[in-house]
């Protein structure tokens, strides 16, 4: 039985979508770094940073056309 020519590369991009999805990025290290470091409210105030600064950038984006 052939499989199909598609299933090989669906597999690779799921496998690698898995992978990026499960890893944390930047925003969890500087949060969980700076929560253990400096404490449960300075962890807040950093996630509070992070979503607002995200929140702002998203807003000011300006659909195209």
């Amino acid at each position: 039985m052939r499989m199909h020519p598609y299933l090989i590369p669906l597999l690779t991009f799921a496998a690698a979508a898995a992978v990026f999805t499960i890893t944390p990025g930047l925003d969890t290290a500087m949060t969980l770094r700076t929560a253990t470091t400096s404490g449960w409210k300075a962890g807040l105030a950093a996630v509070t940073g992070i979503c607002l600064g995200l929140g702002i950038w998203g807003l000011s984006r300006r659909p195209l056309g």
